[in-house]
Parts: structure tokens; C-alpha cells; sequence
């Protein structure tokens, strides 16, 4: 392994100090006691807690309380429009609301909407032409062309089973 070799004094001074550097790094400084607990020594490879305590560290702890501080601010946001959205359905559930008989009506009067309840819950022949009707808007979706061939497929079947019931 051949190095350059310096050409001035001044590159000598800098490869010596960073081999001294190197040296502090990975060796016992001089004087050293091993019964005595080492101060200001520093490791080649940072630890942990030596990194947290740098510039870098200190960004990631802000980037992270601004992201948690984003993440919660959403989170109100969201539940406030849940709120008012809750809220305005409220308003409109009590305006929509149907007034009951009893309320509007004193000593069991009977009226208009309370007659065309019944007309329509009871009266047979209004049953059957509303049966009726519905049988029209049925046939008139099973006229309509399917649009895939899995949907004709089905049609298809549905036709037949309503074959094989009359039959």
C-alpha cells in the first residue's frame, strides 16, 4: 500500500493532525488509569444518546412534533364538521319532521293526511293498481337491451325461472 507522499510542510502538518485525531479516537488518551472512569473521550462511532443530543436529532424531533401537531389538527377538524353535519341533519330531521295526529288534532278529530293514509293502506283497489303499476315499470326494465353479456346471461335465467314458477 503506497500513500503520496506529502510535498509541502503543510500537507505534513495536516496528515499529522489527522492521525493524531485518529489516534485520540481509537486509543486510550495518555496518562490513561483504567481504575478511572474516562472523560471526554469520544467513540469513532457515535452512540445513540450522543446523537440525539446533535443538530440533526434536534431537526427530527421538530419535523416529528409538527407532523403530530398536523395529524391532530386534522383529527379536530374532522370532528367538527362531523358536528356540523350531525347538527344540520338535526335541524332538518325536526323540520322535516311529520307533526303526529295527536299533536295538531284535540278529541280524536280526524284529518285530511290521516284520511289518505288510510285510503291508501286499505282501500283494496288501490293496492291492486298499485300492483299493477309495478308490474308495468318491471316489464318495461326487462325490455330494455342488456348492455354486457353478463348481464344478458342473467336475464336470460331470470326469464326462465319465471317460465319454470308459471308452469
Amino acid at each position: 500500500l503506497l500513500l503520496p507522499t506529502p510535498q509541502s510542510m503543510e500537507e505534513v502538518t495536516t496528515v499529522l493532525a489527522v492521525a493524531r485525531t485518529y489516534a485520540d479516537r481509537t486509543s486510550a488518551p495518555s496518562g490513561w488509569n483504567p481504575n478511572v472512569p474516562i472523560y471526554g473521550f469520544v467513540t469513532p462511532n457515535p452512540l445513540p444518546h450522543q446523537l440525539r443530543g446533535g443538530q440533526l436529532a434536534a431537526l427530527q424531533l421538530q419535523q416529528a412534533q409538527e407532523e403530530r401537531e398536523r395529524k391532530r389538527k386534522a383529527v379536530r377538524e374532522e370532528q367538527q364538521q362531523e358536528e356540523k353535519k350531525k347538527k344540520k341533519q338535526k335541524k332538518t330531521d325536526e323540520i322535516g319532521r311529520k307533526p303526529r295526529a295527536s299533536d295538531k288534532v284535540a278529541d280524536g278529530d280526524v284529518t285530511m293526511e290521516d284520511a289518505t293514509e288510510a285510503a291508501t293502506t286499505v282501500d283494496p283497489k288501490r293496492r291492486e293498481l298499485d300492483v299493477m303499476h309495478e308490474r308495468e315499470d318491471k316489464v318495461g326494465e326487462e325490455d330494455k337491451e342488456p348492455q354486457t353479456e353478463e348481464e344478458a346471461a342473467l336475464r336470460e335465467r331470470q326469464r326462465q325461472a319465471q317460465r319454470e314458477r308459471e308452469a
